[in-house]
């Protein structure tokens, strides 16, 4: 066998070198992965002072970020219909619970939900003024938690966060899924048998016998009451709330679940997002304990028409004229919130359930959210926010944004003329602008202390419009038969296009659209959201004073509303000045367009109110 030909050394290294090239390119590869994935606790000497107060990253350690965030994530109505049923029962509840709060109990009983100390005295209740959408934005975390809950307790197949429940939760919790599996066996015998949900109190379901008592109900009582599983979701939330952490915060279950709560994609909520989700989780947890307290002291019957009749017959004649604070057996007369035969009062529960675990000093998990809160808070706060906007020259640079300010003025120039023109062209039915009637800018006034319901500038009888606003725009329309033909049909018989209506609405939409950036971004420092879009040309009942006024020849436009208005109760009186373009337009629109605009709006829609809001 003839002795093999040697290999050069060189070609002998190669193979080998790619082996080991690719060997780490792997190992690389999978560190990268793994620090994505896998939670690390970080070097001592790393400073991140809201990460180690909150102690997210020392519990989590070793812990799958992706599994986390999967399990608190909407669950899969195919693979999960028991926590799907448990996610739909418990933004029931949370509705339910805002509206108890709202409209069957008190003010006291609002002032106690809303304490954070024990002997504080908070002179605004807590706030209801949610709508619906928001009210399940808010209700998201709670949501979140149980869901992290079901997914993880007593779970196998991949690494848990390590939590305890006690006697009352574990109970609160099997009682929770037995309801959620009763409510998902009762959906499918329904859908079996194809019969369709009954209303709980239908209309005229009573009889006759019954219609004095149940006239007599007050208007809290009016929706039925919470059902099984979402009465079943309040009881697992408030046993949640009421533990006491006697030894280490990450021992209950809601402190854990907070902390998964804090984790992202890519690292850790910071003190700019998380406390958001910590003052919505608090806000709901205080509905949910006045209505734990309304449920515990049940509903109060009213007295039947008979009795209250045969009570009244029996007492003496002067009874009837007695004075205030004696229960005559008008059902009225008593609390909807109170039961006296049971010695329960809806307050006292309130301020009893507060005092336990609601507030600062009770070592409970609302201590931990307070404390946490105000601590991120205050890093928030104190820390100079991270800088967006840049200046290259003329240019601005905002992310991934840039123009120049030319470009900018460019744009409001462009947004000016093209409002102007649905203003003059499709609003008003002008082709020439010039035909317009001219604005006495310098004899206009204003009442600004004129509080009367309705009232705007344009109502001042010191103004001498060359034309009276009221009429001018509909005498027009009546004189021009193409333009009368947009409105209404041709006949004896008055009949709207309602088309020709929608059409018409369509532009004053379009104007809108286009006047509102102009009102921000030409009036001075931007408005937020909730100031800008409260604005109101007239004075209406409860807002008294209207936002818009004419001062000196210009349109200025003054906002109280702010966007913490219901949490501190202030108002924040701003100024913001038009310039004569924009101003012009909105004169115009007040004083020409509106008017009709009201009117056509109402009696092709069928409507009886307008809207004071600009």
């Amino acid at each position: 066998m003839p002795d093999p030909v040697p290999i050069p050394a060189n070609q002998r290294i190669v193979p080998v070198w790619e082996q080991a090239t690719k060997a780490l390119a792997q190992r690389k590869q999978a560190i990268e992965w793994r620090e994505q994935k896998i939670i690390t606790e970080g070097e001592v000497y790393e400073v991140n002072p809201w990460l180690e107060r909150a102690g997210w990253h020392t519990y989590l350690a070793g812990l799958d970020r992706e599994k986390l965030l999967e399990s608190v994530d909407h669950p899969d109505k195919e693979t999960e219909p028991v926590l799907t049923a448990v996610w739909q029962a418990m933004g029931e509840m949370i509705r339910y619970c805002q509206r108890t709060a709202t409209t069957r109990v008190s003010i006291f009983v609002r002032f106690e939900a809303v304490r954070t100390e024990k002997h504080q005295t908070r002179y605004q209740p807590l706030q209801g003024y949610m709508n619906a959408k928001l009210v399940q934005e808010y209700g998201r975390p709670w949501k979140q938690m149980v869901m992290f809950i079901g997914r993880t307790y007593r779970q196998r197949g991949w690494k848990v966060p390590r939590y305890r429940l006690n006697g009352r939760q574990r109970r609160a919790w099997k009682d929770l899924l037995a309801k959620a599996r009763e409510s998902l066996q009762e959906d499918n015998e329904n859908r079996l048998e194809g019969q369709e949900e009954v209303d709980p109190d239908p209309e005229g379901s009573q009889s006759a016998g019954d219609a004095g008592a149940e006239n007599a109900k007050s208007d809290h009582e009016d929706y039925p009451a919470l059902a099984a599983l979402p009465k079943a979701c309040l009881e697992f939330c408030m046993s949640l709330l009421a533990e006491q952490i006697t030894r280490k915060e990450y021992d209950s279950v809601m402190v854990c679940a907070l902390a998964v709560l804090g984790v992202k994609q890519d690292g850790w909520l910071g003190p700019d997002r998380y406390p958001p989700i910590l003052s919505a989780i608090i806000k709901i947890s205080r509905f949910m304990v006045i209505q734990d307290a309304f449920e515990t002291v049940g509903p109060i019957e009213p007295r039947s028409s008979s009795s209250s009749s045969s009570s009244n017959s029996s007492g003496s004649s002067g009874s009837s004229s007695s004075g205030g604070g004696e229960d005559n057996g008008d059902p009225l007369s008593r609390s909807d919130y109170d039961n006296t035969e049971s010695g329960k009062d809806c307050l006292g529960l309130v301020k009893e359930a507060m005092d336990r675990f609601m507030i600062r000093g009770s070592h409970s998990p609302m201590q931990w959210m307070l404390d946490l809160r105000t601590y991120g808070l205050n890093i928030h706060y104190a820390t100079t926010a991270e800088g967006t906007i840049d200046w290259v020259g003329d240019q601005v640079v905002y992310k991934n944004i840039q123009f120049t300010m030319a470009e900018l003025r460019g744009m409001i120039h462009r947004l000016a003329a093209e409002t102007r023109r649905i203003l003059v062209q499709e609003l008003m039915f002008l082709a020439d602008p010039g035909r317009l009637p001219r604005i006495p800018w310098a004899s206009l006034r204003d009442n600004p202390v004129n509080g009367e319901r309705g009232w705007n500038f344009v109502r001042d009888e010191r103004n001498l419009w060359p034309v009276d606003g009221r009429v001018w725009l509909r005498d027009r329309i009546g004189k021009d038969e193409p333009l009368r033909r947009r409105f209404i049909e041709d006949g004896p018989v008055l009949k709207w296009k309602k088309a020709g209506i929608r059409a018409y609405m369509d532009q004053v939409v379009a104007y809108r659209e286009r006047s509102l950036p102009l009102l921000h971004m030409t009036g001075g420092y931007a408005a937020r959201a909730p100031e800008i879009l409260s604005i109101r040309y007239k004075n209406s009942i409860k807002g008294e004073h209207r936002n818009v006024f004419i001062e000196d020849g210009m349109v200025v436009l003054v906002t109280r509303y702010y966007k913490g208005y219901h949490a501190h109760g202030n108002e924040k009186v701003i100024h913001r000045y038009l310039p004569r373009p924009v101003g012009e337009s909105f004169v115009y629109y007040e004083w020409l367009v509106r008017p009709f605009q009201e009117l056509i709006e109402a009696e092709g829609w069928d409507q009886y109110t307008t809207s004071p809001f600009l």
